[in-house]
């Protein structure tokens, strides 16, 4: 399943543009037309200057971040992957202790020519304790 491959190495190089803090990389690996819901701001992300703006402040307003995906689940339909899961967030905003949340995710990817692109994406955060 050769899409399969590419959808999760798509999948490994937006995680890896997260935790690198590569703003550009992580712009690249999305949809002009993205949605993005949950986690980072209040309010759903539409488009992919808008979600640069919000990813270029939680960047700015941590020392760090890793996502750390726990056993993600990957399917194709065509030319649209869905990707989903739970996740791991360690956490540590400017002068604050490490946090690590947890919660789960759905990302939705469809296919431009060979390039796999998120189209949608909705994090959630678990209650603690979980």
């Amino acid at each position: 399943m050769e899409d399969l491959g590419s959808l999760r190495a798509a999948f490994r190089h937006l995680v890896d543009a997260f935790n690198a803090k590569n703003l550009d990389a992580l712009v690249a690996s999305v949809h002009d037309d993205v949605v993005q819901i949950g986690a980072f701001s209040p309010v759903p992300v539409d488009g992919k200057s808008a979600l640069r703006e919000v990813y270029e402040a939680f960047f700015h307003e941590s020392e760090s971040a890793t996502f750390t995906p726990i056993n993600p689940h990957f399917r194709l339909n065509g030319s649209t992957g869905v990707s989903w899961g739970h996740f791991a967030l360690a956490l540590q905003l400017k002068g604050g202790p490490v946090q690590i949340p947890a919660g789960c995710f759905t990302i939705i990817f469809t296919q431009v020519g060979t390039q796999w692109l998120v189209c949608a994406s909705h994090f959630s955060w678990l209650p603690q304790g979980m």
